[in-house]
């Protein structure tokens, strides 16, 4: 029996979805080729460092998460406290300098914002 026909070559068009640089081609051009086939493989040099990037975010992430579980320590409330407190007596001294003519306002001010923003620190601790 003989047959007589027309076979038409198929021929696709790959791409990727990720970019970068070729490293390896596997296949010839013109080669039949499999689906699923590695075709090439493609430089990973950038996509690695990005993961590795992300990767120091989410431990950085997991940490702070974990701190702010736990709660702040003794000896972060130690400091906090011993800084509010010096910022008061601060606070207290421009206060009286001011009232006494030796500073200025604006000293007071400043000194009173600092206490102020200290004690703020101590209380959310």
């Amino acid at each position: 029996m003989t047959a007589s026909g027309t076979l038409e070559a198929r021929t696709v068009n790959v791409g990727s979805l990720v970019g970068g640089r070729v490293t390896h081609v596997l296949v010839d051009e013109g080669s039949r080729v499999e689906a699923g086939q590695v075709l090439m493989t493609l430089e990973t040099e950038t996509i690695d460092r990005q993961i590795a990037e992300q990767r120091a975010v989410i431990e950085s992430a997991r940490s702070q998460y974990q701190k702010a579980v736990a709660g702040p320590r003794p000896e972060e409330i130690a400091k906090a406290q011993a800084i509010a407190t010096n910022d008061e007596i601060d606070r207290g001294r421009f206060e009286r300098l001011y009232r006494a003519g030796i500073v200025a306002k604006e000293q007071l001010d400043d000194a009173t914002t600092k206490a102020k923003t200290s004690a703020e620190d101590l209380r959310i601790l």
